[in-house]
């Protein structure tokens, strides 16, 4: 069994395998599945190799794997995968992910055809309603929102409000920032799009600077 410890985010991206394509546009949360030996969270990697990614349970049923760009940003626990040139894994430490706004971009992974998404805006927020029996952790919170019972405006409404949850937010510029970073590092593939995205973000962000300078 691999070790695991404690790491504080350095805001870089992390990767995680998806069951489902989103469209464009669309806003979901990213909560912790059934708890693993390693901890709960949810699990992302530096590297996606599918071969050891969990993909393989419904690689059939979709031609093409999406991967969703995380960035690090909180606490996080790591581990090493038990298996024999598996990556390295990272959990979200009992945090879910709420992803604002999906964009995409096409990419390939070991010869496999993926989609990369990766939010325009993002939220960490710690999992209510935890109960603790020994070393298996639940949240009702989280299973309502997995078996549909609580939609997303519901669940950002409840954290808000009814527990108090604000979050730990990430803006648009830093994730731009960090997925250049990454494909600058080859880890994910190269596409113009975030690129463009970025630039505009700081040409408007420039242009904006200039006119308080201006008014002043």
């Amino acid at each position: 069994m691999g070790t695991t410890k404690r790491k504080k985010g350095d805001g870089r991206i992390l990767l995680h395998v998806g069951k489902e394509l989103f469209s464009e546009g669309s806003n979901i949360m990213l909560v912790p599945g059934p708890q693993k030996a390693q901890g709960r969270g949810v699990y992302c990697s530096e590297d996606i190799r599918m071969k050891y990614s969990g993909s393989e349970a419904f690689k059939k049923k979709l031609v093409t794997t999406p991967i969703f760009c995380i960035p690090m940003i909180g606490t996080w626990t790591r581990g090493k995968s038990k298996k024999k040139g598996g990556e390295i894994t990272y959990h979200t430490n009992e945090r879910m992910i709420a992803l604002f706004d999906l964009q995409s971009f096409e990419g390939e992974i070991d010869g496999n055809s993926v989609i990369y998404h990766y939010p325009n805006e993002a939220i960490f927020f710690k999992e209510p309603d935890i109960e603790r029996s020994g070393r298996h952790i639940v949240s009702k919170f989280s299973n309502q929102i997995l078996e549909g019972k609580i939609d997303f405006d519901e669940a950002i409404q409840d954290l808000n409000e009814e527990y108090n949850e604000m979050g730990e937010y990430v803006e648009q510029e830093q994730i731009l920032e960090a997925i250049v970073r990454a494909m600058n590092e080859g880890r994910i593939a190269e596409d113009s799009k975030p690129k463009e995205q970025l630039a505009e973000l700081r040409l408007n962000k420039e242009g904006r600077e200039r006119m308080k300078m201006n008014y002043r």
